[in-house]
């Protein structure tokens, strides 16, 4: 739920993976990384320049990227994803990185009638972390791929079970 430690979590992942020297690109609909130690703070009402701002950075291999999305409409979030998630896809083809792509409340960019094609998601994605209060809000074609839940907070049975009815197991 909100409130529970998805972002104190999330930003402790981050921090390892900086001090290991892996690149990542965080995807922040709320604005909620935009301080993030050790990562470039881009934000933009324009997602196709946003699009190349990512890719510029992430072409050093040094540098990670916190995107954040609050003034990118709801609406729009989606189709920035399904713009830019091949491009990182075709970015760590070349070169191995970004190590890990983080999706911070992954019903914003996911949401559970996002149908993506098998260019935008693939079968198998590796390193790709989604955290949201609403497993059950996000598309199927995504929570497909999952292999690890972690849940944080008090009612970590109702979270599961709702990652549970999204993918009908």
């Amino acid at each position: 739920p909100s409130g529970a430690g998805k972002t104190t979590v999330t930003t402790a992942f981050l921090e390892r993976l900086a001090a290991a020297g892996y690149q990542y690109c965080i995807l922040d609909p709320e604005g909620d990384y935009r301080d993030i130690p050790g990562a470039v703070a881009l934000r933009s009402s324009e997602p196709r320049s946003l699009v190349d701002e990512v890719l510029q950075v992430l072409a050093r291999p040094d540098q990670s990227v916190a995107v954040s999305l609050p003034d990118v409409r709801l609406e729009e979030r989606p189709v920035f994803f399904g713009t830019l998630l091949p491009r990182l896809q075709e970015l760590r083809a070349a070169t191995g990185r970004p190590h890990w792509i983080v999706v911070d409340e992954a019903h914003h960019l996911m949401p559970i009638d996002w149908e993506p094609t098998a260019t935008t998601l693939p079968i198998e994605l590796a390193n790709l972390l989604l955290v949201t209060v609403h497993p059950d809000h996000v598309a199927p074609a995504a929570l497909a791929n999952v292999e690890t839940v972690i849940v944080v907070g008090r009612d970590a049975t109702k979270t599961v079970a709702a990652f549970a009815r999204a993918l009908d197991i």
